[in-house]
């Protein structure tokens, strides 16, 4: 043998890596993708399409995620080697169901299947009973010399990577009717597509959760040499556990270019391998004769992707075929992040569209510097508005004529007069003392916790946070609060009524809680009822009151909303608390956001503290 490839083996693994690859596309880009891969070879073209046809006309698909995806092949070591050939299905689901696999994993269940194998769930007998997946090769699969490769490579780079950031491998072999099988690792929740709302964006901190769990797993991988070169929503798993802790993984290794392989032979050039959508752009071009190195740059372009699309919920380019995709890239992004998220830090804008840098030099070079700039900037602190500036009078000429200065007993006598009249003035109002922030500092706390709804029902678990986010109407939402202070505490939420005019509904305190008692002691926590984003989209107003003694106007204002539908508080009784909240503006606390801690911490001082909470929701 001279080491050179047949023609046609050449041919059948070109038939196969571009077959494969189009399994991956969604059908309106499939066509573009065929024309492009093939060229003019019209033979090739009507080959491979008679194969989509009949995969497509037997149901299997080979877009799968990484548990329907993953699996071995373990069995030929050797170029050349020959393997019997295998029965076309392995046992009806009701046998294998109850099959016991080298007395060791015992079979649950099916999880699914596709082009390549069947999925199921197992029990580890000899490991405490853990829950571990075993994926059957299918007969045409296991024939395969790419798709051989392509699980042999997966395994490889797994094991390289060694990282709880990525799916395990932990063993191999073969059914009773030879069909070979890999046992992995069993994750559950779901993959982050299912994670990211259609047409708006993921919560900020857990955006900056995902970020940094991805750029520690793909920077331990890319110091290893290795390029996944197929980052997608679909190859990312994403669940929280039972203490609500974010676990993300990524899987599908399968198309990784991995430096010194000493399984996986190169992949063929000239051919687009990957999912378009989220390809960067020396990977999307890799057919037109003008080629580029893959390198981690590109991993950090559909990274880039990815994060643009759990911030705005859209992806950056939308296009029909890969022609116009490639266009759509080298003109950049049209629509930025911050158009679509106003709430979005200009600073994680930046870092987000840099990574999308059509040319590699001019992304960042280091994965883990793209995603320590994007959780800086989604981390930053809310900084509290700046105190109000006076007014000053307009400046008018003064007279220089020399005057006589007065004795000094006639200063004292003035000054001392005219403060007694403005304190004279203050005390008749009553209210001279509320408009002094002097006093001790009083500390409060709060988050929200936030559940999503789908037509009227509960979506996924409910979610703490600052309340940095933008709503949908329709979640619900309640505020949870701490006080260092003791004293009397309020939230009254200002909206619109039945006919559509504002009024003030009592979240804080209501029979439910604390029988309506407003009194609170030091370090206490209370939480609000739950609150609906039912009108049209816009601003939700919540007032938090704190007062160290009681006050009447808000007194009467939560004993008549007590005794009212819904918690509305009467109009006579809302007047005055209008009064009073605009009679006390001036003691309004500082409020800083800790996203870090999912709370927003407020500081004000004196006998009274109001805050208004501001929630955006569309």
């Amino acid at each position: 043998m001279n080491g050179k490839e047949s023609p046609d083996l050449g041919r059948r693994k070109k038939v196969e890596e571009i077959y494969h690859t189009a399994l991956t596309l969604e059908t309106e880009t499939q066509e573009a993708y065929l024309k492009q891969a093939c060229e003019d070879d019209t033979v090739l073209y009507e080959e491979i399409k008679s194969l989509l046809t009949a995969d497509q006309a037997s149901g299997d698909s080979f877009q799968e995620t990484v548990i329907n995806k993953s699996l071995r092949i373990l069995a030929v070591e050797e170029a050349g080697r020959d393997r019997p050939s295998l029965a076309k299905t392995i046992m009806d689901d009701d046998d294998i169901c109850s099959l016991m696999l080298e007395n060791r994993y015992q079979i649950i269940g099916r999880i699914g299947g596709g082009g390549m194998g069947d999925v199921y769930k197992a029990c580890d007998t000899k490991m405490l009973n853990r829950m571990v997946v075993v994926k059957v090769l299918k007969a045409a699969a296991a024939e395969s010399e790419w798709l051989i490769a392509k699980f042999k490579q997966e395994i490889e780079a797994s094991n390289k990577i060694d990282n709880p950031g990525v799916v395990s491998f932990y063993d191999v072999g073969e059914t009773p009717d030879g069909h070979p099988y890999l046992v992995m690792q069993y994750i559950e929740g779901q993959d982050l597509r299912k994670a990211i709302p259609s047409d708006r964006g993921m919560p900020f901190d857990e955006v900056t959760e995902v970020i940094r769990q991805l750029g520690r797993t793909l920077n331990i991988a890319h110091e290893k040499g290795i390029i996944h070169r197929d980052l997608k929503p679909e190859n990312i798993m994403y669940r929280r556990d039972e203490n609500g802790d974010l676990q993300v993984r990524v899987i599908d290794f399968g198309i990784a270019k991995i430096k010194d392989s000493m399984i996986a032979a190169s992949t063929s050039t000239g051919i687009v391998i990957g999912t378009p959508n989220y390809m960067s752009p020396e990977q999307l071009n890799a057919a037109d004769g003008q080629r580029r190195a893959i390198l981690a740059t590109s991993d950090i372009y559909s990274l880039g992707i990815i994060a643009y699309e759990m911030v705005t919920g859209r992806r950056p380019f939308n296009a029909e075929t890969i022609i116009q995709l490639s266009a759509l890239q080298k003109e950049g992004v049209q629509v930025t992040p911050c158009a679509l998220r106003p709430a979005l830090p200009e600073a994680a804008q930046r870092a987000i569209l840099k990574a999308l840098a059509y040319h590699p030099a001019e992304r960042y070079q280091r994965v883990r510097d793209f995603c320590a700039d994007l959780t800086r900037a989604l981390l930053a602190d809310v900084e509290p508005a700046p105190s109000p500036v006076p007014v000053q009078p307009e400046s008018r000429e003064i007279e220089t004529v020399e005057r006589p200065r007065p004795a000094k007993k006639s200063i004292l006598l003035l000054t001392a007069t005219a403060m007694a009249a403005v304190l004279l003035a203050a005390v008749t109002a009553g209210v001279w003392w509320k408009f002094f922030r002097f006093g001790p500092e009083r500390v409060f706390t709060y988050s929200l916790k936030v559940q999503k709804m789908r037509d009227g029902q509960p979506f996924e678990q409910p979610f703490i946070t600052a309340g940095q986010e933008i709503y949908e109407k329709g979640y619900k939402m309640q505020v949870l609060m701490t006080t260092e202070a003791a004293g009397y505490a309020y939230l009254f939420n200002e909206g619109k009524d039945e006919n559509n005019q504002y009024a003030f509904f009592l979240q804080f305190p209501t029979q439910k809680q604390k029988n309506g008692v407003a009194q609170v002691s030091t370090g206490q926590r209370f939480e609000s009822g739950w609150n609906t984003f039912k009108w049209e989209p816009g601003t939700e107003s919540i007032w938090f009151i704190w007062t160290a003694q009681p006050e009447a106007a808000v007194e009467t204002a939560r004993a008549e909303a007590l005794t009212s539908d819904q918690g509305k508080v009467p109009e006579s009784a809302a007047a005055a608390l209008r009064e009073f909240i605009s009679r006390a503006a001036a003691s309004r606390a500082a409020a800083s956001k800790d996203v870090a801690g999912q709370r927003t911490v407020l500081k004000g001082h004196g006998d009274i503290v109001l805050h208004l909470m501001q929630l955006e929701y569309r």
